[in-house]
């Protein structure tokens, strides 16, 4: 039902971002569904699997279904929640506005590199990505 209303005419908006767009939403106020993410060829994201902790309830599902912690990354948020892109020098700026305001828990989880042949994302440190205690 639910896919069912999100893709409703009156109750979607579409929108195509642009280098340099920002888009500020709260995942607790707006309903969203996804279309197909589009993978860029040129770009790839590598995210510090140390820069956060594992919510217990990742570690259950894990465990549970006997999911192998990539997988895992691939298939579920992780505790991430939402991830906003911005130009590394307005990183520290757009972090500041967050933790100063609707998002205090917010943090640099990693950067975007050339992709070449690798893939479109790269988790460093996965060995080390814990459980919050």
């Amino acid at each position: 039902v639910f896919d069912q209303i999100m893709h409703e005419p009156d109750m979607r908006i579409d929108m195509m971002m642009q280098p340099g767009d920002l888009q500020l939403v709260n995942n607790y106020t707006v309903m969203h569904s996804r279309t197909s993410f589009e993978d860029h060829d040129d770009l790839a994201l590598r995210l510090d699997c140390c820069s956060w902790q594992l919510p217990p309830i990742f570690t259950w599902l894990q465990e549970q279904g006997r999911v192998e912690m990539l997988e895992m990354l691939r298939t579920f948020n992780c505790g991430i929640g939402m991830i906003l892109l911005v130009r590394a020098d307005d990183a520290d700026a757009v972090l500041a506005a967050l933790q100063n305001g609707p998002e205090p828990a917010a943090w640099i989880a990693g950067e975007m590199h050339p992709r070449g042949d690798g893939p479109s994302m790269i988790f460093d440190h996965l060995d080390r990505l814990s459980t919050v205690p």
